[in-house]
């Protein structure tokens, strides 16, 4: 849940700095590669700081345990606390906790490129 919302608020912010860079009161001036590719950049690298943040948890797969029953006996065996399951961890993988560096570094390149762009020309 809080990922969805993190990706709305990022994307949301990046939409409203897009747009006040593309407008045409912006500076009055035609954007140029650098900065253009410096915001693809930026974009790709916050796209994918929010993957690494999503996939940074671990997988529990849950394996039921089947009891050894007397014969005659088909009911579901549930013991004291329910159904007896074991779960299985797979932790998440070892790059995933560069979502925060990768997410940051995405996001000051962004701002870099707007603070840029915004500096008094001479």
């Amino acid at each position: 849940m809080e990922f969805v919302s993190l990706f709305v608020f990022v994307s949301g912010i990046i939409v409203a700095l897009l747009t006040l860079y593309f407008s045409p009161d912006f500076g009055r001036v035609k954007p140029n590669k650098r900065n253009l590719s410096t915001i693809f950049l930026s974009l790709a690298l916050a796209g994918i700081g929010l993957w690494l943040y999503y996939i940074d948890r671990p997988t529990y797969i849950a394996k039921p345990i089947k009891p050894i029953l007397p014969p005659g006996n088909f009911d579901t065996y549930f013991g004291l606390y329910g159904p007896q399951v074991e779960y299985i961890r797979i932790p998440p993988p070892w790059y995933a906790n560069l979502w925060s560096e990768t997410l940051t570094s995405g996001v000051i390149l962004l701002a870099l490129v707007v603070f840029l762009h915004f500096r008094p020309r001479k």
